[in-house]
């Protein structure tokens, strides 16, 4: 039999902490998995890496990852029923043969 690698649940957390020798607060995200995220000044920035590494992370195919995460209640690298396919719909390689005027 072969060995399957157990799938990694990431519990993400974006916390506030003073830094050591300056004293400035900085924004940094921690994971369950061991990735630590860069200090950052803002709470957004911190949460931006939050969900950078919740998309490369994940399992599920990019087409079928959401693309409209507040509107359909989301997390980042979630399979979304209403956002899987839809890049299809729009495949722009295909205006190479358009003609434009």
């Amino acid at each position: 039999m072969a060995a399957t690698a157990a799938a990694v649940r990431h519990f993400v957390h974006v916390g506030k902490r003073r830094s050591g020798e300056s004293g400035r607060t900085e924004w940094r995200m921690t994971c369950s998995c061991g990735a630590e995220g860069l200090g950052r000044p803002t709470c957004r920035q911190a949460n931006g890496d939050r969900d950078d590494h919740l998309r490369e992370s994940s399992d599920v195919p990019r087409g079928q990852q959401c693309t409209q995460l507040k509107a359909h209640r989301m997390l980042p690298g979630e399979r979304c029923a209403l956002c899987a396919g839809q890049l299809g719909l729009f495949d722009l390689d295909e205006t190479d043969e358009m003609e434009v005027r």
